[in-house]
């Protein structure tokens, strides 16, 4: 339940951080929301393609600011998922060991109880 809670949050921060970065880009640069959206989610991944950047001094200091806290947030976001995703691959694979030792040992059951049947049932008809 924790790390649902985490992963809801940090989804909602990520949205957060994406609509403050697309508005101010929209109002401080004139750029369209798609313009915005694309320059915030290439500067928040690091990509950085130079299509798009700031001209006015204020949209730079916005972006200085807004790219070391937004990275951070992002990098911090990852981090989680990879946690998450790790977590449930190791359970996964817990389970998938379990039930092999779990049909392993039926299966040895399984062979002994056939070799006392055949014993005892060659023992009754005199072979």
């Amino acid at each position: 339940m924790k790390t649902i809670y985490e992963l809801s949050t940090l989804f909602l921060t990520v949205i957060v951080l994406f609509s403050i970065g697309t508005l101010t880009y929209h109002k401080l640069e004139g750029w369209s929301y798609t313009d915005s959206m694309y320059f915030t989610s290439i500067t928040l991944t690091t990509i950085g393609y130079g299509d798009l950047h700031p001209t006015t001094n204020t949209s730079k200091l916005f972006t200085v600011f807004f790219a070391f806290g937004g990275v951070a947030i992002m990098l911090f976001t990852f981090t989680i998922i990879a946690k998450h995703y790790f977590m449930l691959s190791k359970r996964a694979t817990k389970n998938i060991i379990a039930r092999s030792i779990r049909a392993r040992k039926l299966n040895k059951y399984r062979r002994r109880r056939a070799a006392k049947n055949i014993i005892h049932g060659s023992k009754k008809h005199g072979l």
